[in-house]
């Protein structure tokens, strides 16, 4: 009795129960935790918040904290993609971003009639939403963070949004709000840790296809390059921020960023029968695909962090 359409996942409410659901099919451990995590925030808002966060502000922290990676037990938040970051920057650049004053004060109704316009307005509002969250909690070395916090907690006491941001940031005009935003934007680059094991996930993803429709994957990252690259091999999925689409193509994900330095991803041996392993050797703690085969033979991957 649930409307999941334009969703990859939910918290769902009702009188018969309330959980967290997504769809599993293929999609790796990593993506099926992105979304969880992405609903696990609507989940805590609901019980500590209440239902009267604004949907910026909701699908905007929920957002951060589906980004973030879990890496022997420990949460690594405040991680900025590539495609995350070049979409807020794009939209800057051609002043395409939403107006601060309208997406600000977006009702439920308004947030989802913009995610089945089947126009970028859908996309673009979690992005930017993520982008104003990332900015109050990491923005001129988290000047802004404490305000954020008196807002939310001024939400929780059964203030609207005008009320609340009035009393948490000291004003209600936001423009020189959105024109602080905007220069941290302009200034804002990828984080190197999680942008090297999205691009691994990727390697590892190519490396499955090539074992399983040509029984074998090249052994070095030159030849699965060229590999990749001659089958024109991409993959796209689904998000809450739209499709997202990475290429063979893309020359950048062939390598890993480390205090400036661009080092080539290692490929090693794998066990017998399955690809080769993928590794980020340089990063501290150092990240490597793990194969293995689940319950019905299917190969399957994860990240493993030593």
């Amino acid at each position: 009795g649930i409307d999941a359409s334009a969703s990859c996942g939910m918290f769902f409410k009702t009188p018969k129960g309330r959980g967290l659901a997504t769809f599993i099919g293929d999609q790796s451990d990593q993506r099926i935790f992105e979304v969880i995590q992405h609903e696990g925030f609507h989940q805590f808002a609901d019980n500590y918040i209440g239902d009267t966060l604004p949907v910026w502000a909701n699908e905007g922290i929920a957002e951060y904290f589906g980004q973030a990676l879990i890496i022997k037990g420990k949460v690594k938040l405040g991680l900025a993609t590539p495609q995350r970051v070049e979409t807020i920057k794009v939209a800057v650049a051609d002043s395409k971003a939403l107006d601060f004053d309208n997406l600000l004060n977006y009702s439920s109704l308004e947030w989802h009639a913009n995610m089945r316009s089947e126009s970028d307005l859908g996309h673009l509002q979690y992005v930017q939403s993520w982008s104003i969250v990332h900015f109050l909690i990491h923005g001129k070395r988290g000047k802004y963070r404490k305000a954020f916090e008196n807002y939310l907690f001024h939400i929780s006491r059964g203030q609207k949004h005008p009320n609340a941001f009035n009393k948490a940031f000291g004003t209600n005009a936001v423009a020189a709000f959105q024109k602080g935003w905007g220069q941290f934007i302009e200034q804002l680059k990828p984080d190197p840790y999680s942008t090297a094991v999205r691009r691994m996930r990727f390697l590892a993803g190519g490396a499955q296809w090539l074992n399983e429709h040509t029984g074998s994957a090249p052994t070095t990252i030159e030849a699965l390059r060229s590999t990749l690259q001659k089958k024109n091999f991409y993959i796209a999925y689904p998000s809450h921020a739209g499709m997202v689409k990475t290429d063979a193509s893309d020359e950048t994900l062939y390598s890993y960023l480390v205090k400036d330095e661009l080092r080539p991803f290692e490929l090693r041996e794998g066990p017998e029968g399955f690809p080769p392993v993928v590794a980020a050797p340089a990063l501290k703690p150092s990240p490597r695909i793990r194969w293995q085969r689940n319950n019905n033979d299917k190969l399957i991957f994860e990240i493993e962090y030593r």
